[in-house]
């Protein structure tokens, strides 16, 4: 059996292959097809690396403001026990006082039932109670506002994650785009050969 083999092949489909029968045919029919698969394949990669970052930089940024809420809630407990315990050592110091003065009072002589002694108890009975419910509030005032801190990084965090979500979509998004732009590319290619 003898086999002759053409010496050009027709235009067809397919990719050409070095040697034999299929070398012999020409090399335009391809209009650089490979390298726009290539170019969809990297658009596609790229977008999905870009989608990660943004979801793992949202992440990353509620976490952190999760983190800073936290501390701001954890401090506002502080400053809210250090202010009873401050107001607490206050009133001890305030009752020795008073006490000292009485006995100094009754010391010396003097009725402290009635009269000056009784008015300059009174006196110091409210400066004491003022004394308490100030360190009170100071405290309850600080750990409001920390508290209100906590809350501003919630939302942060919320919001951080959210945009970390949207660049992700929009990152694949864009890519799929990109890729489609490139697939079209192929096919004008393809149909004009």
């Amino acid at each position: 059996m003898n086999f002759s083999l053409p010496s050009r092949t027709p235009h067809a489909r397919g990719h050409r292959h070095v040697g034999g029968i299929l070398a012999s045919r020409p090399r335009e029919r391809h209009y650089g097809t490979e390298a726009i698969y290539i170019a969809m394949a990297a658009a596609v990669v790229a977008a999905s690396v870009s989608a990660y970052a943004s979801y793992e930089g949202g992440q990353t940024a509620q976490a952190n403001a999760r983190y800073n809420a936290k501390v701001a809630t954890d401090r506002a407990t502080y400053e809210q026990q250090l202010a009873q315990y401050n107001a607490d050592q206050q009133a001890k110091r305030d009752r020795v006082l008073r006490s000292a003065m009485l006995a100094n009072a009754a010391a010396s002589g003097v009725d402290t039932s009635e009269g000056s002694p009784l008015l300059v108890e009174v006196e110091a009975a409210k400066e004491a109670a003022l004394n308490y419910e100030a360190i009170r509030s100071g405290g309850a005032a600080r750990a409001s506002g920390l508290l209100a801190e906590a809350e501003i990084q919630r939302y942060r965090g919320d919001r951080a994650a959210q945009a970390g979500y949207l660049g992700a979509g929009a990152s694949l998004l864009s890519g799929i785009s990109t890729a489609a732009g490139y697939s079209v590319k192929s096919r004008a290619g393809s149909e004009a050969v």
